[in-house]
């Protein structure tokens, strides 16, 4: 009680009372209890848990808030334990958080399974007891009556999950049930547990549903910390200069994502000034990155803009309406990307005022510079093949200036210029190793282009090889025949002996390209089974009218056609006609062909003209 004060009115002394309102929970008021001598503290205890005391324990009880009556089958203290102390009734373990109501207990995980059993179909404990008909009614028994079960289920005997009691009350209850003298002792005994069994069981919904809620409520006041506490560490960091660096991983799922992995953001305590140290040096690396990565999106969003100019400028350099083959054999926008004229425009003080009139100016050298490196690598496959080419001599002229892509699966031949339209070979990566080249590869990704570049990594030279060979066999020089003289001096081949069925057109003649392009198709390149076309033969062509200009519905699936009245339409030849009717109202497809309003892709041209001139079969012809 609070110390009494004197004082004096007209001479008389009167004893007071002063009060004070009693702090609950206040700190450090028990703080120096474990170095108390042990015979004060067993005093201390014996007095508490003296049965004369019990009010102390019910007053302590009933002036907190909320807590449920006291069940009549326990104790104050035994209540008071249950509730607040941490610590596993079986063996004193601690922390146990989790309270098995059911039981009134609190168990380690060890604990519960060493005091807890299952009821089989017909349980153990039946066997050799006296009156065991009073519990057993029917097949089986309803042991839920006098028993406080987990899971309980009459049906499901045989499954450990189900039916789960507490085997010191099975104990207790059994060292009572045999103590008993009589049947009607041990009638009165099971009456008595059914009801008592009902008792626990009304208790426990009541502190289920209180223990549910104050874990709601503690769960909730705990939450109001760690927010306050984010918030507050929020509003230092944006003191500090990371207002950017903190609004952009609250405002995306992967920035959100990494602070919720920070523990030490969410711990349920005040903080202070030294708790903020702490925060921040933890911070500090994912700050950092996180600043690194809003001034690369800065970069990189003012090279998206850059590169949609770029690409307009390229464009508009190389291709013109109407198209023509030749406008396909360009360059594309990550083949300029990373030459210096380009990354000084990009990287430069006035980046945030380009225009496309300042990327024109580059392109022409950008290009001549481009197909000149192109060249040289073809020429240097072309003159590892081919020895003693005059000096005069332009190697990629050559007949056998043959290329093969080792991407496609049909491994179609192609030449110079033609090869430069070629899709696959738009494979190199970009050095990574500079910020200027990550900045690039991010921001082509996100405008939809490429920053791949023209490699002929991927060319093979066994084209030229065999192309050697057969002119070889043909009594031509692979190092001086050139293309052009083969298509001009009108050079046509034939099998010698027919391989086709009568009607067909397989023994007619062939351009020398078309007729490699027949050998390697083959089993082995067997070039001597070719021969040139005589004179009589070549008379038979003309008056035929030579060789008929192919249609796209007279093509393979494989043939893609290109529209020259159009920006970048290309398909293959059965869908030529819907288009040129539907898009540009034109009906005669033939007469597209001839004027070039739509013509074969470059890179097919070859093997679209891969088809023999009719002429009658070889042995007619001799």
């Amino acid at each position: 009680m609070p110390p009494k004060k004197k004082s004096r009115q007209g001479g008389a002394v009167t004893v007071t009372r002063t009060t004070r309102r009693m702090v609950r929970g206040q700190r450090g008021s028990l703080r120096d209890l474990p170095e108390m001598p042990i015979d004060i503290l067993t005093e201390i205890f014996s007095f508490l848990l003296d049965p004369r005391n019990v009010h102390i324990w019910r007053v302590c009880r009933e002036g907190a808030e909320d807590i449920p009556p006291l069940p009549p089958f326990m104790s104050e203290p035994a209540y008071a334990h249950l509730l607040f102390a941490p610590f596993c009734h079986g063996c004193g373990k601690s922390p146990v958080h989790r309270v098995i109501w059911t039981w009134f207990t609190r168990y380690c995980t060890q604990c519960s399974q060493e005091q807890r059993g299952y009821i089989p179909s017909y349980p153990p404990f039946l066997e050799e007891l006296p009156d065991r008909k009073i519990l057993v009614k029917g097949l089986v028994g309803n042991y839920g009556e006098f028993l406080s079960l987990i899971n309980p289920s009459d049906g499901h005997y045989g499954y450990q999950r189900y039916n789960n009691y507490h085997i010191p009350q099975l104990e207790r209850f059994l060292v009572e049930w045999n103590a008993a003298g009589s049947s009607e002792a041990r009638k009165e005994l099971y009456e008595k547990q059914k009801a008592s069994v009902a008792e626990m069981r009304k208790h426990e919904k009541i502190l289920k549903k209180w223990w549910e809620r104050r874990h709601q409520d503690h769960m909730k006041e705990l939450n109001e910390i760690k927010e306050q506490r984010f918030s507050e560490i929020c509003a230092r960091l944006e003191d500090a200069g990371w207002g950017p660096e903190l609004d952009r991983l609250r405002d995306t799922p992967e920035g959100q994502a990494k602070l919720r992995g920070i523990p030490i953001l969410h711990h349920p305590s005040k903080l202070t000034d030294k708790a903020f140290e702490a925060v921040l040096q933890q911070l500090h690396g994912l700050l950092t990155a996180t600043r690194s990565t809003l001034e690369s999106e800065a970069r990189q969003a003012k090279l998206e803009k850059c590169l949609q100019l770029f690409d307009q400028a390229v464009e508009a350099h190389f291709v013109q309406i109407p198209r023509t083959p030749r406008m396909l054999c360009r360059p594309r926008l990550g083949d300029f990307l990373f030459e210096p004229e380009v990354e000084a425009l990009l990287t430069g003080p006035n980046v945030d005022r380009l225009t496309v009139g300042d990327f024109a100016p580059v392109i022409p050298t950008l290009a001549s510079r481009w197909e000149g490196r192109i060249k040289d690598e073809l020429r240097k496959m072309v003159r590892g093949q081919v020895e003693r080419i005059p000096e005069d001599t332009d190697p990629l002229d050559l007949a056998v200036a043959l290329f093969t892509c080792s991407r496609c699966y049909s491994e179609c031949v192609m030449r110079y210029p033609e090869i430069l339209a070629h899709h696959c070979l738009h494979t190199s990566q970009p050095d990574l190793d500079t910020q200027y080249c990550r900045d690039i590869q991010a921001a082509t990704a996100k405008v939809g282009s490429s920053s791949l570049r023209f490699s002929c990594s991927n060319l093979r030279s066994t084209s030229i090889s065999e192309g050697k060979e057969f002119l070889t066999v043909l009594g031509m020089s692979p190092a001086t025949t050139t293309w052009d003289e083969l298509v001009n001096q009108n050079v046509l081949l034939r099998r010698k002996t027919c391989q086709c069925y009568p009607g067909s057109s397989e023994c007619g003649a062939y351009t020398w390209g078309a007729a490699l392009i027949q050998s390697r198709r083959g089993i082995g390149c067997d070039y001597n089974a070719w021969r040139l076309t005589t004179p009589q033969e070549l008379e038979a062509i003309s008056v035929l009218g030579g060789q008929v200009r192919l249609t796209p519905n007279g093509t393979s699936w494989s043939t893609t056609w290109v529209c020259a009245l159009c920006h970048d339409w290309s398909e293959r030849g059965d869908r030529v006609e819907g288009h040129l009717k539907y898009q540009h109202q034109l009906e005669n497809v033939k007469q597209c062909v001839e004027d070039g309003t739509v013509f074969i892709h470059p890179c097919d041209v070859i093997h679209a003209h891969g088809y023999p001139i009719p002429l009658p079969h070889v042995s007619e012809s001799l």
